[in-house]
């Protein structure tokens, strides 16, 4: 299992947001839960805890699906990455 990192852009109900940081696991499995990181500005971050749709841009990696759990007051969320 590895972990990838970098930026990213937030896309938040089909509209693209400012860029983030992330980290995450690489390998998926539909046994486990595959999660992940993002840092940046808190009120984005509550704003796609609350939307429906929120992908992540990864650039020359694709654009994945996510949902945000958690978000810290110093602007750091856990995700759950979308498999399907």
């Amino acid at each position: 299992m590895g972990v990838a990192s970098g930026k990213c852009v937030i896309i938040i109900n089909g509209r693209r947001s400012q860029e983030l940081a992330y980290a995450m696991e690489l390998d998926v499995t539909p046994k486990h839960g595959h999660y992940g990181f993002l840092h940046g500005a808190v009120d984005i971050l509550h704003r796609a805890q609350r939307a429906p749709q929120v992908e992540l841009d990864l650039g020359d990696q694709g654009t994945i699906g996510i949902a945000v759990l958690q978000v810290s007051p110093f602007g750091l969320a856990l995700i759950s990455i979308r498999t399907g």
